[in-house]
C-alpha cells in the first residue's frame, strides 16, 4: 500500500542511484533462481501477479496485495512482478522514473518480509493467523521505510503520496499569487482575502491532515490484511499446496 508519487528531479541521485543498483542486484538473484524449476509456469505467473497488483493499486487506498502475492508465488516471482508494476506506473505518470528503484525496494520489502514471516509463523500458528500477522508486520515495516525516505527528501506529503503531481501543475499553482498560502512561524496568510489564520487554527489544520492520513493508512492495513486472510483461507480449501512456500 506504500508508493511514492514524486516526479523526477525531486529526489537526490544519492538516494535513487543506489536504489537502482540494489534492485538490479536483487533482480539478478531473481532471474537466477527462477531458472531452477518450471520457468514456463513462472513467467506467466509474473504477468498475472503484475496485472493483479496494477488493478489493486489503482484504488485510492493504495493497497497492492504484495504480501499475498509473495505468499502464493514466492520471493523471486513477486519481486520481479513488483519491479514491473512500478516501472509501468512510472510510465503512466504515477511518479518519475527515478523513484522506480525506491518504490520497488519499498513494495518489494513488504512482499519479501510478508512471505518470510508467513513461512516461519505457519509452522507455529494457524495459516490464517500467520497471514494476518505477516501482512500487518510487513506493512508497518514498509510504511516506516517510506516515511524515512520521504523525510530525507524533505518533500511535502501531498506531492509525495498523491497521484496528481505533474511538475508543470505544481509550478503553476505556486505562481497563482491571489490564492497563495504561506505558512509562517505564527500564522497562515491568505493573500487572496487578507484573512490571517491563528496559530491554533494552523495546528488544527496540520493535526487534521495527519489524522486523516493516519486513518487512511490504518484503514488500508485493515482492508489489505482482511483480504489476504480471506484469500489464504480460500486457498487452504482448494489449493493448499500453494501455501507451502516457494523458493
Amino acid at each position: 500500500m506504500n508508493h511514492i508519487h514524486l516526479p523526477d528531479g525531486v529526489i537526490s541521485p544519492v538516494l535513487w542511484v543506489p536504489s537502482f543498483i540494489a534492485v538490479f542486484v536483487m533482480l539478478g538473484f531473481c532471474v537466477k533462481n527462477l531458472k531452477y524449476g518450471n520457468i514456463a509456469k513462472k513467467v506467466p505467473m509474473i504477468g498475472v501477479i503484475s496485472a493483479l497488483m496494477l488493478v489493486v493499486m489503482s484504488f485510492p487506498l493504495h493497497a497492492n496485495l504484495a504480501v499475498l502475492a509473495g505468499i502464493l508465488t514466492g520471493p523471486w516471482v513477486v519481486f520481479t512482478a513488483v519491479f514491473i508494476v512500478n516501472l509501468i506506473l512510472a510510465m503512466l505518470g504515477h511518479g518519475g522514473i527515478t523513484v522506480v528503484g525506491l518504490n520497488t525496494l519499498i513494495v518489494g520489502s513488504q512482499a519479501l518480509i510478508g512471505w518470510f514471516l508467513f513461512i516461519v509463523l505457519k509452522e507455529r500458528i494457524k495459516p490464517a493467523a500467520s497471514a494476518a500477522a505477516a501482512t500487518v508486520t510487513a506493512l508497518l515495516i514498509s510504511t516506516s521505510l517510506m516515511v524515512g525516505i520521504v523525510g530525507v527528501t524533505n518533500a511535502g506529503w501531498e506531492s509525495t503520496l498523491m497521484h496528481n503531481h505533474a511538475p508543470d501543475e505544481h509550478h503553476h499553482s505556486e505562481d497563482q499569487g491571489n490564492n497563495e498560502h504561506h505558512i509562517t512561524a505564527g500564522e497562515i496568510h491568505d493573500h487572496g482575502n487578507g484573512h490571517n489564520v491563528s496559530p491554533s487554527e494552523t495546528r488544527f489544520l496540520f493535526q487534521s491532515g495527519w489524522m486523516a492520513l493516519g486513518f487512511m493508512w490504518g484503514l488500508g492495513i485493515v482492508i489489505e490484511t482482511l483480504v489476504t486472510v480471506l484469500i489464504v483461507r480460500y486457498f487452504l480449501k482448494v489449493r493448499p499446496e500453494m501455501l507451502k512456500g516457494h523458493s
